[in-house]
């Protein structure tokens, strides 16, 4: 479960990473655990990946043994294929290599990826039900054709 000390301590690291204006990112404790437990807006988001990415949450070599996606069998449609590492995948599989991560909860939805040939990241926020990946092919398609 979702202490409030780290609540607090991950509601630091948004608040020193939030973006200019709009919604500052922001830490909750649901009922859910750590499934859920942050609010954000896009820019925010998209800061938080870009530091991830850039080796400034985890180290560099903790990102690439998180990024090492191996192959399973598929467990449903909800689940990813192109292979899953540590708590990401490749969120674009199989139009480009985009190692990332979705996620759901009631009301809304979130598809947020970097793209490490192109140096970039994409987030995609929705508040409802839809394929995400809709929505992200064609900003991940944009960059591919820089």
């Amino acid at each position: 479960p979702v202490t409030a000390q780290m609540a607090a301590e991950l509601q630091a690291i948004l608040d020193d990473m939030a973006g200019d204006g709009g919604m500052t990112a922001t830490v909750m404790t649901p009922a859910g655990g750590p499934a859920a437990a942050i609010a954000s807006d896009s820019p925010s988001l998209a800061n938080w990946w870009r530091a991830f990415c850039a080796g400034e949450i985890v180290s560099q070599a903790s990102l690439s043994e998180m990024s090492t996606l191996v192959e399973r069998p598929s467990i449903g449609e909800w689940a990813p294929t192109g292979g899953y590492g540590l708590g990401l995948y490749n969120v674009a599989d199989p139009y480009a290599h985009a190692v990332g991560h979705t996620g759901v909860d009631i009301g809304f939805m979130a598809w947020a990826a970097c793209l490490p040939e192109d140096g970039a990241v994409v987030v995609v926020l929705m508040n409802h039900h839809v394929d995400l990946g809709t929505f992200a092919r064609p900003l991940v398609d944009a960059l591919d054709s820089d």
